[in-house]
């Protein structure tokens, strides 16, 4: 269908998807070449930063430029997600680990250090409720869950009256289900393509693509672990120029945009 009228008002909506930009030329079936849903996306913005050389008028009273060249210093690219989901908080956090990447387990002799009473300690994994055993450092004394110490959320706690001596090692051991652990910051950031498959809210007829062929983001600028509002994650980055996309179909070199 071609563009009617009201096809210039604009209002957009769709998915996002992204995938490695060094996969852009990969032939299929090469899973890493396909693109990956970010989830609900509230902003995709592009905003090109210019320089502006102005060559002053000296020639007349008036003054103001004789002549002026705008060039283009680079494009930001600026990304709302609405989503937390594990493959948004890596790319995020420049992260590695991927969704239920430690497999269902046990753990054996987990050591912990009690310096006093109400008190909390963590677990190298999220134990299972009702399976944890706790004992002195020499396995010959086993404490008592509810007298000796809590499991309270994700830690154990050391109450009042507890026969646990301050200052003691104590081990654990536990099961724990299958889990996701995301390690922050131990990726340089990557290269990606990023893929709008939308639609003109204005002309629901009206299909919107965007492409941005190369685009480079920064880690997120923060991260409410506890907020009052749904997670918000924002990410800012930069959009190069892609030299491979020089002549073919005569597509532009940052990005391009495609109505029907």
């Amino acid at each position: 269908m071609s563009n009617t009228g009201n096809s210039c008002c604009l209002v957009g909506r769709g998915k996002v998807m992204i995938k490695d930009y060094f996969c852009a030329t990969v032939a299929l079936p090469n899973p890493t070449s396909q693109f990956k849903y970010l989830g609900n996306i509230s902003v995709l913005k592009l905003t090109p930063q210019t320089n502006v050389i102005a060559n002053k008028d000296y020639t007349t009273r008036s003054g103001g430029d004789a002549c002026q060249l705008t060039e283009i210093t680079s494009l930001d690219v600026e990304m709302t997600i609405n989503c937390a989901k594990t493959d948004v908080l890596k790319l995020a956090w420049l992260a590695d680990g991927a969704e239920n990447n430690v497999a269902a387990g046990t753990v054996t002799d987990e050591s912990l250090w009690v310096t006093g009473v109400e008190e909390y300690l963590g677990f190298v994994r999220i134990p299972d409720v009702g399976s944890l055993v706790v004992t002195d450092n020499t396995g010959g004394t086993t404490f008592v869950l509810g007298t000796d110490y809590e499991l309270k959320g994700t830690m154990l706690y050391i109450p009042v009256g507890s026969t646990i001596p301050a200052g003691s090692e104590i081990l654990v051991d536990y099961t724990y289900a299958e889990q996701t652990q995301l390690d922050l910051l131990k990726q340089a950031s990557k290269e990606i393509e990023i893929y709008f498959d939308g639609i003109n809210l204005n002309n629901d007829a009206e299909k919107l693509v965007g492409n941005i062929f190369k685009v480079k983001l920064a880690p997120l600028e923060s991260f409410d672990f506890i907020s009052d509002e749904f997670t918000e994650i924002s990410l800012k980055g930069t959009a190069f120029s892609d030299e491979t996309k020089s002549g073919l179909n005569g597509l532009g070199q940052y990005a391009s945009i495609k109505r029907v």
